[in-house]
C-alpha cells in the first residue's frame, strides 16, 4: 500500500515538475491550440452506456488525470499545454473524467483544453457522433452514384468515382476509430434483413476488434458466423475477422467449435500480441 501512494504522490509530482522544462509555445502554437476545440461545444454530453465501454485509470492514472485536469486552469499557458499533453498520454482511461469534468465546468478557456483534449482522444460530440452512424452507414450500404447528379464521361467521371472512393475510405476509418462507442449499433446490423448492412457489419465489427482490441467484437463475430439469412460472405468475413482477432484458423462452417471455445474462455480471453498470434485449431 505504502509503494502505490509513493507511486502516485511520485507522479504527481512528476508531473508539476515536468511543465516547468517545457518552453513557451508561440503564438502560433497557441492559436492552434484555441482553434482545435471549435465544433465540440456539446462534447461533454454523454450517454452513461457510452462512457461504461471506456477504461476505468488505474490508481497511478487517477492522480495523473487529476492532475492534469487541475492546470487546464493554469494562468500559464505551458501548463496547460503541458497538461493537455499528459491527458492525451493516459489514454482511452482518461476520457470519463475529462467529460465529466468537461459537463460541470464553466470557464470556457478550461471546457476549450478539455474539448481539444477529448478530440485527440477521438471523442465526438452526441450530434456528431449520431450523424457518423446514421449518414456513414447508409453511404457505405447505398454509396451515392455521379450519374444521379448529373452524367460523366472520360476523366470527369474518373475524378468523380475516386472522389467518390476516397470518402468512403475516410468514412469506413471513421467509424472504425469510433468503435469503442458504435459497437452496440453496429452489431444491432447483423440482425437486419438487408444482407448489405450485416456485410457491413461483420467487417467493421473485425475493424473495431483490431483497432481497439475489445473483446466484444470477438463475441458478435462468433454470432455473425450464423447469419439469419446464411450469407456466405457474412459468415466468411466473420470467420477471417474471427482468425485476425484470435489466432485460430477454424473455418466458419466449425460454428459449434467457435461458440464451445467462447463459453469456456471468453472471460479470460486476451489478443494475441501484434503481429498475429499462435494458429490453432486446424
Amino acid at each position: 500500500m505504502r509503494f502505490a501512494e509513493s507511486c502516485v504522490a511520485g507522479c504527481a509530482a512528476w508531473i508539476l515538475l515536468s511543465v516547468a522544462a517545457i518552453p513557451a509555445a508561440s503564438a502560433g502554437e497557441k492559436q492552434a491550440l484555441d482553434s482545435s476545440g471549435k465544433g465540440m461545444e456539446d462534447a461533454g454530453t454523454a450517454d452513461a452506456a457510452i462512457l461504461a465501454a471506456y477504461p476505468q485509470p488505474t490508481e497511478v492514472q487517477e492522480a495523473v488525470i487529476a492532475a492534469s485536469i487541475r492546470l487546464l486552469s493554469s494562468d500559464d499557458f505551458r501548463a496547460r499545454n503541458a497538461a493537455v499533453q499528459r491527458l492525451v498520454a493516459v489514454g482511452d482511461a482518461a476520457v470519463r473524467s475529462m467529460v465529466k469534468a468537461l459537463e460541470s465546468a464553466s470557464d470556457p478557456d478550461f471546457k476549450l483544453r478539455l474539448r481539444y483534449a477529448l478530440a485527440r482522444l477521438d471523442w465526438m460530440p452526441e450530434e456528431a457522433f449520431r450523424r457518423l452512424l446514421a449518414e456513414g452507414v447508409e453511404m457505405l450500404v447505398n454509396p451515392p452514384r455521379a450519374d444521379e447528379q448529373a452524367p460523366l464521361t472520360g476523366d470527369s467521371a474518373r475524378r468523380e468515382n475516386e472522389s467518390l472512393f476516397a470518402r468512403m475510405a475516410k468514412t469506413r476509418e471513421n467509424l472504425v476509430r469510433q468503435g469503442r462507442r458504435l459497437l452496440p449499433a453496429i452489431g444491432a446490423l447483423l440482425e437486419r434483413t438487408d444482407y448489405r448492412y450485416r456485410r457491413l457489419a461483420a467487417e467493421l465489427i473485425a475493424g473495431i476488434g483490431e483497432r481497439h482490441r475489445d473483446r466484444r467484437t470477438v463475441a458478435l463475430l462468433i454470432k455473425a458466423l450464423e447469419d439469419p439469412g446464411k450469407d456466405t460472405y457474412v459468415e466468411e468475413n466473420a470467420a477471417e475477422g474471427l482468425r485476425r482477432l484470435t489466432g485460430i484458423r477454424w473455418p466458419s462452417f466449425e460454428k459449434r467449435k467457435w461458440r464451445e471455445w467462447w463459453a469456456a474462455s471468453g472471460k479470460d480471453f486476451e489478443f494475441p500480441a501484434a503481429g498475429g498470434g499462435e494458429e490453432k485449431g486446424k
